[in-house]
Parts: structure tokens; C-alpha cells; sequence
């Protein structure tokens, strides 16, 4: 089949197919002529979304935001726009090769440090409750950095939700949820500043 040159339409069919080793045999099979779609198929296979959504989500995650406004000019609702957008794009990080890929490393890191400092202009205008919904979000990501974000103002919800995603969610975002509440529980602090 790969001597044939497969095209995208029949590629696809094999990546999203419902059979998990049909999608893990095409990722293998298909790597060296279709890395970006190889990648999203094992990738969505390991996080439990289809191939369509991992690629979906690895390009969100490369997305750069836009340079202006800066923090410092957006209102408390951009903010808080941003600080979703920004954790959606931290959970796409989860479908890179973070461990293989130094720029994909750097990538994780350089959102997660945008969410920090979200986070700390929130605290400066004393608007970190603007984040309280998303203790109720589906994404964990989302829900986690929100919860996290939250611990000072909202302890009782935020714990909850650190709580839930360290029971229920994958393994990125499980074992940060845990370092959280370790970190508050022993510290009382999890994100420098906030």
C-alpha cells in the first residue's frame, strides 16, 4: 500500500477507523510518507480522540497568539479569553512529542509560562474569580490551570476540581494535578506569585 502512495481521503479512513489496531498499524505504516497525520492518529489514539481532533489540536498548540494588546492592555473578559485559549493550547501540547522534540518541549513550556503570567495580572487586578467557571470545565487542562489559578481565592471548589482531575484525568494533566495539591498542601503556593 505505501508502494502506491495512498492518498490523504484513504489515509484518514485508516487513521480514524473505530478498530484501535487498525489506527495503530496505519500510524506505523504511514509515518515516513504522512508524519503530521501518523503522529495525530497514534497520538489521538493514546489521548482517546479521533486523529482528526489530535491534528486539530497539535496545530491549535503551535498557534502563536497575537502580540497586542498586551496583557497589561486587555481587559479582565480578554484575560480570561486568553487564559482558556491558552490552556486549550497547553492540552494540544499533550499530542506533540514533548519528551523527543526539544522545540515541542519549548513549545509546552513557552504556554505555560503564558499562563502564569495570565494568571498574575488576573491576581493584580484582584480578578482571579474570573476564572471560577472553568472549575467546571470538560477539558482537564483547562479545569486544572483554572483550579490552580483559584486555590487562594477558592480553595474548598479549587481543591475539588485538582481532586477530580487527579482521579479521572489522562496522564499529563493527573500527575500535574497531583504536584498542585502536594505543592499547596506542603507550601501553600503552586505558581510563583499567585
Amino acid at each position: 500500500m505505501r508502494a502506491r502512495r495512498p492518498s490523504e481521503q484513504d489515509l484518514w479512513r485508516l487513521y480514524d477507523d473505530r478498530d484501535p489496531d487498525v489506527r495503530s498499524w496505519a500510524s506505523a505504516q504511514f509515518a515516513s510518507i504522512d508524519p503530521e497525520g501518523s503522529a495525530a492518529a497514534f497520538r489521538g489514539l493514546i489521548q482517546g480522540v479521533s486523529a482528526r481532533d489530535a491534528l486539530a489540536l497539535m496545530r491549535r498548540a503551535r498557534q502563536l497568539p497575537p502580540p497586542k494588546p498586551t496583557l497589561e492592555d486587555m481587559t479582565v473578559d480578554e484575560l480570561a479569553a486568553r487564559f482558556e485559549d491558552a490552556t486549550v493550547r497547553e492540552y494540544g501540547t499533550h499530542f506533540l512529542d514533548c519528551i523527543g522534540e526539544s522545540q515541542d518541549m519549548a513549545l509546552r513550556n513557552r504556554i505555560c509560562a503564558e499562563i502564569w503570567d495570565i494568571m498574575r495580572e488576573l491576581k493584580a487586578r484582584g480578578a482571579l474569580s474570573r476564572l471560577l467557571p472553568l472549575l467546571a470545565s470538560p477539558n482537564m487542562t483547562v479545569r486544572r490551570e483554572a483550579a490552580t489559578a483559584c486555590l487562594r481565592i477558592a480553595e474548598p471548589q479549587s481543591v475539588a476540581a485538582l481532586e477530580d482531575v487527579a482521579a479521572k484525568g489522562k496522564a499529563d494533566d493527573k500527575f500535574a494535578a497531583r504536584e498542585a495539591l502536594d505543592e499547596w498542601r506542603k507550601n501553600g503556593s503552586v505558581v510563583y506569585g499567585i
